[in-house]
């Protein structure tokens, strides 16, 4: 009974486990590559989003 528990657990969480998989691999594979830890992510022209250097 405990072989027939641990199956039926397994069977309930494989589509959780295929939808976390699939999305760290779109992460990996994006096109502007992974993001940072910390969520932010930078714009890909800086001059684009209007950051700019300061006058030197």
């Amino acid at each position: 009974m405990t072989v027939l528990g641990h199956v039926a657990a397994v069977a309930a969480l494989l589509p959780s486990l295929g939808l976390i998989v699939q999305q760290i691999v779109q992460a990996l594979t994006a096109p502007d590559g992974p993001s940072p830890p910390d969520g932010s992510h930078p714009p890909a022209d800086p001059t684009a989003a209007g950051i700019q250097e300061p006058p030197r």
